[in-house]
């Protein structure tokens, strides 16, 4: 038989010391691991008891605390750096105004009068071609623009867009048809005043009394006259031989004329063709014979509703006239 340490004889035994080595090394490790979890304990039936809702310390949750380190909270912000992806959509970024900076569209057209959208370039190279001609070949030199002689000529086509511009539009000295005047008040200032000589517009004048010649009569005024023609036109009359007597209805007062011519003597009563109904207003008196008239004067004296007294005299004796005459008279009443 070989002995010692290493010796066959004793091969077996150091392989179960080693083994038991190693197993109690395991289940020091495994005692370890339960005790961080059950506070230092590694009795069974106290693991089975333990109140499963009971709070632990982050440290107790191996690999917990450096889990979280570095992460963010909810509630945070970045900087704009921090966008490395993506498109942001129009709806988060503020628009351009001619008061504040923003996103902006563009526009490819010279015509446009948009205020918040922003010139091409190359409508910008456009009118740069424009000054360009304009400058005589091709400069740009504010210095060549300003010197440039006033007096150079360009054909319109060299101006671009502008016949364009021009098509349709009325030149600065043109007149317009009535028919195309389609809102507003004229200005009583750029019409012609009415007159008896031209036509034009005038004031109205809601009276009868009016003397103005500058004035037109309203159609009040006219159905006023109107109505009066109306009752002439209707007036009712009478005559016999050399006497008569016309009445005109009117408004207010409804005047009578009458007249007569009759033989007579002097002093004598003549009486109307018919009888003022209230009152005589005015008579007047001559001679109806020619011969006669040169040597008598005719007049009337206490003129009544119904007739007057004829007085006559001699124009050269003065005196009152003897003798036949025939007086002519007209009287007016109502």
């Amino acid at each position: 038989m070989l002995g010692g340490a290493d010796g066959i004889d004793n091969l077996q035994a150091k392989q179960l010391a080693n083994r038991t080595a190693y197993l109690k090394q395991s289940l020091e490790a495994l005692a370890e691991l339960i005790d961080g979890v059950s506070g230092g304990t590694t009795n069974h039936a106290l693991l089975s008891n333990r109140d499963a809702a009971a709070a632990h310390p982050l440290a107790a949750i191996d690999g917990l605390v450096s889990a979280l380190a570095g992460k963010a909270p909810s509630e945070h912000t970045h900087s704009a750096s921090s966008i490395t992806a993506g498109v942001m959509a129009e709806a988060r970024l503020p628009a351009a105004s001619s008061a504040a900076r923003g996103i902006v569209q563009l526009v490819d057209d010279l015509q446009s009068l948009n205020t918040d959208r922003a010139l091409t370039a190359a409508q910008g190279r456009s009118l740069r071609l424009m000054i360009e001609q304009m400058s005589g070949g091709g400069t740009t030199d504010h210095n060549a623009l300003v010197n440039r002689s006033v007096s150079d000529s360009h054909p319109m086509s060299a101006i671009s867009g502008l016949a364009e511009a021009l098509a349709g539009k009325a030149a600065g000295a043109h007149v317009h048809s009535a028919s195309q005047i389609t809102s507003g008040v004229m200005d009583a200032a750029r019409l012609p005043v009415g007159s008896t000589v031209v036509p034009g517009i005038m004031r109205l004048a809601n009276v009868l009394t009016s003397t103005s010649a500058t004035e037109a009569l309203t159609a009040a005024q006219g159905k006023v006259l109107k109505d009066l023609l109306d009752g002439i036109s209707s007036a009712t009359a009478g005559a016999s031989g050399a006497s008569g007597w016309v009445k005109i209805p009117a408004p207010g007062i409804a005047p009578i004329i009458q007249w007569r011519t009759q033989g007579s003597v002097n002093g004598s009563w003549i009486t109307w063709p018919i009888a003022f109904p209230t009152a005589v207003l005015a008579v007047v008196c001559s001679e109806a014979n020619l011969a006669d008239a040169a040597l008598i004067t005719v007049g009337t004296r206490g003129a009544t509703t119904g007739g007057t007294y004829v007085i006559v005299l001699n124009t050269v004796t003065r005196l009152p006239h003897i003798g036949g005459f025939t007086p002519s008279l007209i009287a007016i009443g109502y």
